[in-house]
């Protein structure tokens, strides 16, 4: 048996779509082959991974923490690569209750098939620029910040300013305020011709209290240069 032959082909775009939609009990099981880049999920704890739209950055679905142990680490493996995957996902209504947002994911191990997607130089800014909300926006820092200056997979440059460089530098220096101060980081992406400009807000704490800037670190050196 081929899961491949009954699976509908979707973009991520579409199955979020869907996602949103009520649950239908008679069709609360349905398998879509679908391109992704796979991601950390930083927003929170309760699933570890999500699948992006290559063609449309802002269209997400989370990857089920109900997925067992080992599937989740492949998916953590092709989040690494940064590349561009084809493979089978099924998603389901595991709840009873109907109403929107009720479907889990699940990735079908072994599926994924490394494949080529053509991006314009504005597709490809703006997943940069998912990429830096992701590690960044809204996050509460208490130590330095490593700032990419570039990325890894299409060569873009990245340029920061800060709204307060006494707290957190335009280099990502962190100088601990009296109180917490809200700072905007200011991202200006350019390759080639395409510019574009993201504002992410961080909060440095006060001297003394702990924070959380570990983990925007951690998952922005495996995503930049």
């Amino acid at each position: 048996f081929n899961i491949a032959n009954i699976a509908e082909e979707k973009s991520i775009a579409e199955i979020f779509a869907i996602k949103a939609e009520a649950v239908d009990p008679v069709n609360s099981t349905r398998i879509f082959k679908t391109k992704f880049a796979a991601k950390p999920n930083e927003t929170g704890a309760y699933n570890t991974y999500k699948l992006v739209d290559p063609l449309d950055s802002s269209k997400i679905v989370d990857v089920s923490k109900y997925n067992d142990s080992t599937t989740l680490e492949e998916v953590g493996a092709l989040a690494a690569t940064g590349k561009f995957y084809e493979g089978i996902v099924i998603i389901y209504c595991s709840r009873s209750a109907s109403g929107a947002g009720l479907w889990d994911v699940l990735y079908v191990p072994g599926t994924a098939k490394e494949v080529e997607v053509t991006l314009t130089d504005a597709q490809k800014v703006s997943g940069i620029i998912a990429d830096l909300k992701g590690a960044f926006e809204g996050k509460t820092v208490d130590a330095d910040l490593e700032l990419p200056t570039a990325d890894k997979n299409y060569g873009a440059t990245i340029a920061w300013a800060s709204s307060a460089e006494e707290v957190i530098s335009s280099t990502g220096k962190y100088v601990a305020p009296a109180n917490k101060t809200e700072v905007k980081l200011t991202a200006t992406i350019t390759l080639n011709n395409e510019v574009q400009t993201v504002e992410l807000t961080l909060t440095a704490k006060a001297a003394g209290k702990p924070g959380a800037a570990g983990a925007a670190c951690q998952y922005t050196c495996g995503v930049f240069h």
